[in-house]
């Protein structure tokens, strides 16, 4: 008769657990005059509905997208940006599984509707929140770091432009000392974040080319300098 009540009492333990008690987090970057705006695509201007979501350093040991000053460390490697129910380890450029995890948004971003916005004129993309954000998953926890990240796709499942290989592709980061994983499961205002006017946010950086396809473009090169040599 022991082992049945050490089993409720651990299974209770377990509920009244932080992490357990909220399984979720709803991020909010948009809220009353705070209006997270003016988040540009891959040409440099605002206007396009771009896909977005949140990158998690959980490792604490900085963000590969850091790697240079533009090419980032991600491979485009399995990245889904319809994926709006789990998390996405990202690639790194040797191959290896990353420590930094994509979540996208359920909502692409939405244009700023009439006159003018916290200081933004209409037609700037605007974000508004992640949500249902799981604990644990993919070990996401309280206190680690995050940055947004949007993407040049006018879809959540869009493709790359027509003729553009997806590593040269675009994206951007953006942070802030606010962006930490809250410690609890709510609802999370980070919108202090976007207090006032919002400078234009370029996208800083692009994908690195996977292993097979920097290999190819190698040879492509090197093909053609021989050709030129011998004409």
């Amino acid at each position: 008769m022991k082992f049945p009540l050490v089993k409720s009492l651990l299974a209770l333990v377990a509920l009244l657990t932080p992490e357990a008690a909220h399984a979720a987090s709803t991020l909010m970057f948009t809220l009353g005059s705070n209006q997270a705006t003016n988040f540009a695509n891959g040409n440099g201007q605002g206007g396009t509905n771009l896909a977005w979501g949140i990158i998690i350093d959980t490792a604490g040991d900085g963000f590969d997208s850091n790697y240079r000053s533009y090419d980032s460390n991600y491979q485009p490697t399995g990245v889904n940006f319809g994926n709006i129910t789990a998390g996405q380890s990202l690639v790194a450029e040797d191959g290896s599984a990353s420590d930094d995890v994509l979540f996208m948004s359920s909502q692409v971003m939405n244009l700023v509707m009439g006159g003018s916005i916290d200081g933004i004129v209409v037609g700037q993309n605007r974000i508004t929140s992640v949500a249902n954000l799981p604990y644990n998953a993919l070990q996401v926890h309280p206190g680690q770091t995050f940055v947004i990240a949007w993407f040049d796709h006018t879809s959540a499942q869009g493709q790359p432009p027509a003729g553009t290989p997806f590593y040269e592709e675009k994206f951007g980061t953006f942070s802030n000392p606010l962006f930490v994983i809250p410690p609890d499961g709510g609802i999370t205002d980070m919108s202090s974040a976007f207090t006032g006017a919002d400078p234009l946010k370029s996208m800083n950086h692009r994908w690195t080319p996977e292993p097979s396809t920097s290999v190819l473009a190698l040879l492509g090169t090197a093909t053609l300098m021989r050709r030129r040599r011998f004409r």
